[in-house]
């Protein structure tokens, strides 16, 4: 009777157990519960700004640019392009008296210089990952809840000076990544955006604390700044000056989707990550030159995982080359400006293709490629009034191609060292 008693006991004890662990596991199930619907409507919430962000780019820059002049640089000058729907912030020392040749552009390299940190307030608004801890780098962010299509991280040239002249710039560089430069220019965007939804207001410096802590646009060493070559195309025949603007995918890129743009623009990088080829394409022509290939043309762009030296004797890029050289292409650079919305720097330039050049190298034009579409061609009269447009499809210059409507890209060639 007593060992009865014994067990019935030692039965009892275990069903309680059995009952606080169950207890003790919905408990902590309700927590894991909760916890991945709060980290899922967080996650969805930094998604739909970065939607936001994307579709309404030109509203959010011209917020950006109000903050920026009144908080960061209030002596930087506003350049606006009603054309472009688009306003650029610069100093007046970089705005060059007048158009300076590419060979005009002093290009300094540093490999070793000290590269710049995410600042701390970027950090603290990145979203949660899955497991509960916060994103490091707005770019991993992208890369798990808002992948662009076009979306890889390459070697860069790292913006770290700029000594202006009257008719010259000299510009300091060392290496760094795109990705680097994402996870501050890109983040420092969607803090306006959330910033702004959340009804905070922007009349205040201190109500874009990330923006505040890296300073102004000018401040090139406290942030990684990878500078873009925006491309003025003109092309110049006996009745004036034709020109190319070119509308942004913003499913397709991931910078200044939803806005249009003059083209080629692009990042000014090298076509590889190693030293050797950053020091041969450490050249402002040669970057365009690729951009042209790859925008106008659909060529693949020029990339390399194992190093080679790039063959810029082969088509399309030969004929680039030679035009520069004959003089029937001339590029030139304007001066460097800052897009207020993300503070990346952007080099602005000009090329002026004679028609027949023109004609020749871009017979194979298509009005899409893989970052958006042509909106037409532009004519700009001799009196320097605009004069005409048209649909990329009516176009009747032999530059564009009738044989394809839409970008393929075609397999690039290089020569393997």
């Amino acid at each position: 009777m007593l060992v009865l008693a014994d067990t019935v006991a030692a039965a009892t004890a275990v069903v309680a157990v059995l009952a606080l662990l169950v207890a003790s596991v919905g408990v902590a199930y309700q927590r894991l519960q909760h916890g991945g619907e709060r980290i899922r409507s967080q996650q969805e919430r930094w998604i739909e700004q970065r939607r936001r962000l994307a579709s309404r780019r030109g509203e959010w820059q011209a917020l950006a640019l109000r903050w920026t002049r009144r908080h960061a640089m209030p002596d930087g000058q506003e350049v606006r392009d009603p054309v472009l729907r688009k306003a650029l912030v610069m100093l007046d020392a970089w705005r060059l008296d007048r158009p300076a040749p590419f060979a005009d552009v002093q290009l300094v390299f540093r490999p070793m210089s000290e590269e710049a940190s995410v600042p701390d307030e970027v950090e603290s608004q990145l979203p949660p990952a899955r497991d509960g801890s916060r994103f490091t780098r707005y770019t991993d962010a992208m890369r798990y809840l808002a992948k662009p299509e076009l979306f890889e991280d390459w070697t860069g040239y790292q913006l770290v000076g700029i000594r202006p002249g009257a008719d010259r710039l000299e510009l300091t560089f060392r290496p760094s990544s795109y990705f680097r430069m994402l996870d501050t220019c890109e983040a420092i965007a969607h803090e306006l955006v959330e910033r702004y939804a959340g009804d905070h207001g922007l009349e205040h410096a201190s109500s874009l604390p990330a923006r505040r802590q890296l300073g102004t646009p000018a401040s090139v060493g406290r942030r990684v700044v990878i500078p873009a070559l925006d491309v003025l195309t003109l092309r110049a025949d006996s009745d004036g000056m034709s020109f190319f603007l070119h509308e942004r995918d913003a499913v397709a890129v991931a910078v200044a989707g939803a806005t249009r743009h003059v083209a080629p623009t692009g990042v000014f990088q090298p076509p590889a990550n190693l030293p050797p080829a950053q020091d041969e394409n450490f050249d402002l022509w040669r970057c365009a030159v690729r951009e042209y290939a790859e925008e106008f043309l659909c060529e693949e762009e020029a990339r390399s995982h194992e190093g080679f030296a790039f063959d810029y004797d082969s088509e399309p890029y030969r004929g680039l080359m030679v035009a520069r050289r004959d003089g029937s292409a001339v590029p030139l650079v304007l001066g460097i400006a800052f897009d207020p919305l993300t503070w990346c720097a952007e080099i602005l330039c000009a090329v002026i293709f004679e028609a027949r050049t023109f004609d020749r190298v871009f017979a194979e034009m298509k009005p899409r490629n893989l970052e958006g579409g042509f909106l037409g061609l532009r004519r700009v009269s001799r009196a320097g009034a605009r004069v005409g447009g048209g649909s990329p499809a009516r176009w009747r210059r032999p530059c564009v191609s009738s044989r394809r409507s839409t970008c393929r890209p075609r397999p690039r060639r290089s020569s393997t060292t």
